[in-house]
């Protein structure tokens, strides 16, 4: 696993997240609350946001650590199609 894309990823699904849910929130408070309901919304879409970034993240690291191992992909054949087979499979003498 190439850990500096994961991490990198990871933080883009983090600030995402956090954008998305605070401004969909925020929307909705500052509709039935006003100004008082944007903050307050805003708050907890935050929070929102910061726990479906961070889940979301390890669900990844279970995702690619399943897929990682040599015979997991058999035990579903029909998702066999994303596996990139290597271009190394011949022996070289130099």
């Amino acid at each position: 696993m190439n850990w500096k894309n994961f991490f990198l990823k990871f933080l883009r699904n983090v600030v995402v997240s956090v954008v998305l849910c605070a401004g969909v929130l925020g929307l909705l408070g500052y509709i039935f609350g006003g100004t008082e309901g944007f903050i307050n919304m805003a708050y907890f879409g935050t929070t929102l946001g910061l726990l479906g970034g961070f889940s979301f993240g390890i669900g990844m690291i279970f995702q690619a650590k399943f897929w990682g191992g040599e015979s997991n992909y058999k035990i579903l054949p029909e998702w066999t199609w994303f596996i990139k087979k290597s271009d190394d499979d011949q022996k070289h003498d130099y």
